[in-house]
């Protein structure tokens, strides 16, 4: 099974952004009943500013449940902000 999804945004830092991305589902091992379903959300980004973002959430499970995987996976390119020294300039 997968289920698509898609979402504009917006961040002063990163301008417009469209992400789209999806969540596929599916057992590792058909015939198992005792083991639920594993998933990876998975989502990809890219701004105005030109910064692109990835991401994947892994939640899968084998061998009648007895190894579970889980991984969260990111990839980020951004354009660096650099606005001096200390909290003022932040501000």
């Amino acid at each position: 099974m997968f289920f698509p999804i898609g979402a504009p945004a917006s961040t002063p830092e990163l301008g417009f952004l469209v992400a789209l991305g999806g969540i596929p589902s599916f057992k590792t091992h058909r015939s198992d009943s005792i083991i639920q379903r594993s998933s990876v959300p998975m989502t990809i980004g890219v701004s105005s500013t030109g910064a692109v973002v990835a991401q994947a959430l892994l939640s899968s499970y084998w061998f009648q449940d007895r190894m579970r995987i889980f991984a969260d996976i990111w990839y980020k390119n951004l354009p660096d902000n650099y606005w001096g020294v200390g909290f003022q300039n932040a501000a």
